[in-house]
């Protein structure tokens, strides 16, 4: 991890592992506040073909070659010199005042180690973009209530307090999941805040989709084994379990949307077939990945 710098209040992180133009909307919204507040903004890719040399000089550029998107977000919290570090997607599209939100939200919350803000779609294709957007960030449309959140932490809208960052991460990189559950052990608990907002804007066909999600499981489940001598059998029937639920749990999604938040309910309750097969070729992948591994699944991902 690299040292606090006290001169920088906020660095802004964003990971690309997509050629150029896929993250000039990213910075279209979001190099402006960095300018206006003097905060350090990262990007950091597997090769240079995610943002072009001549473009956007105020970014700082970390090429680390081969890296996969997980390890391209540790090497991104060590490059951070911030004492508040914010972490989004390179398809979201933060609000004009995302990063005067984060600052004011860890200033009214000076415990919270994780805080994690308000996540719109605006990707309105079809049934793919609004299944990956419910199964991924449904949770985080508005209303959003502040308080504790107990579930993975959103890559698409979220930001550290650099003091309470692990010192390392696991050899495979950061991961939501793994993060919450280590503040978890620390007592530590996560909070949702609707100031921060971004628009999470992926288009993306439902067999895209359904490709990625299945990734997601494999890399997940295969990473938390790889560190294993055996295979535990347990965990295989878990996955064998959560994969025949699945169909129900999409159900859940779509119909919780539709009545919690009380928008958009025509698109939440037409994407429940949808979000119960991402479900399903998500745990579909988890039980490949207990049973040989990751694969290639981490450098899949986007």
């Amino acid at each position: 991890m690299a040292s606090t710098d006290q001169s920088t209040q906020l660095s802004i992180v964003v990971v690309s592992t997509l050629p150029w133009p896929a993250l000039r909307g990213c910075l279209e919204h979001v190099s402006p506040q960095a300018q206006r507040l003097g905060a350090e903004f990262i990007v950091v890719m597997p090769d240079r073909r995610g943002l072009p040399d001549d473009a956007y000089p105020d970014v700082v550029r970390v090429v680390e070659p081969g890296g996969s998107l997980l390890h391209l977000r540790a090497r991104g919290f060590a490059q951070a010199r911030g004492a508040i570090i914010a972490m989004t997607e390179d398809h979201c599209h933060p609000h004009p005042t995302w990063c005067e939100a984060i600052l004011r939200s860890h200033a009214d919350h000076p415990s919270a180690p994780v805080i994690i803000g308000r996540v719109e779609n605006t990707a309105r294709g079809g049934v793919g973009d609004w299944a990956t957007y419910l199964l991924g960030n449904g949770a985080f449309m508005a209303p959003l209530n502040a308080g504790i959140y107990q579930g993975a932490i959103s890559s698409a809208n979220a930001s550290f307090k650099r003091a309470s960052l692990p010192a390392t991460f696991p050899r495979y990189g950061w991961s939501g999941a793994w993060h919450a559950d280590w503040l978890r052990q620390r007592g530590e608990r996560v909070l949702l805040d609707p100031r921060p907002a971004v628009d999470h804007h992926l288009p993306i066909g439902l067999g895209s989709a359904c490709a990625l999600f299945y990734q997601v499981g494999r890399c997940e489940r295969g990473l938390e084994q790889s560190g294993e001598q055996r295979v535990h059998w347990s965990r295989v029937l878990e996955a064998v379990r959560a994969g025949l639920a699945s169909p129900l749990a999409g159900v859940r999604t779509g119909l919780r949307v539709a009545v919690r938040k009380g928008r958009d309910r025509a698109w939440a309750v037409g994407s429940i077939p949808a979000v119960a097969l991402l479900a399903a070729c998500h745990n579909a992948g988890a039980l490949v990945g207990l049973l040989a591994g990751p694969g290639d699944a981490p450098h899949r991902l986007y």
